[in-house]
């Protein structure tokens, strides 16, 4: 994407537009410097059919929902955003964390979003309202990726701290820890 910074890409479920987390530009010069966006292309043609804007940091990860009817992105200002898939319109923003959000993740029902943050939290939102449901903690230090089981009872984190932390869904507590790794795990799928 040129004059962009790709830090995470999306396909809806169909596989006809391709969505791209934009990190945005920091430069010595303040006319410089833009907050990052979400590119969207129809995966046909290549060509692009819409930008979002509306983070005011860079876009670190994007997730559109089962139904490829919603698409969250994942912001460096802290923010999760929700945007329609179809038209691109803003729907909800998510606020909870307390630093920037690395990765988002839809359970495969869609009735769940899970956001992963610098802040060494993992929060699980209602998709539906964005009400947040639980805040887990566990990681020492930043999370970087969140991933749904299949069935969607089950999700696991990665982050600096080396381990992966795998969750009940449904209760927001923390199954079991897997360590092994050297550094940190940018991420899980």
């Amino acid at each position: 994407v040129p004059g962009w910074e790709v830090r995470g890409l999306a396909f809806d479920p169909g596989g006809g537009l391709l969505a791209a987390a934009c990190a945005g530009a920091q430069g010595q010069d303040p006319e410089e410097a833009r907050p990052g966006v979400v590119k969207v292309w129809a995966t046909a043609t290549g060509r692009e059919v819409r930008t979002l804007r509306g983070h005011t940091g860079s876009v670190l990860g994007v997730a559109f929902r089962p139904d490829g009817k919603r698409l969250a992105s994942a912001g460096a200002d802290g923010a999760v955003k929700v945007w329609d898939g179809a038209t691109g319109k803003e729907r909800r923003t998510l606020r909870g964390h307390k630093a920037g959000v690395h990765g988002v993740a839809y359970s495969p029902d869609g009735k769940r979003l899970a956001s992963a943050s610098w802040d060494g939290t993992v929060r699980v939102w209602d998709a539906a309202t964005g009400r947040g449901l639980h805040a887990l903690h566990g990681h020492g230090r930043m999370v970087w990726g969140v991933a749904f089981r299949p069935d969607g009872k089950v999700l696991a984190s990665s982050g600096d701290d080396g381990g992966i932390r795998v969750w009940d869904v449904q209760l927001g507590r923390l199954l079991f820890s897997l360590w092994g790794h050297a550094q940190g795990i940018a991420g899980v799928a």
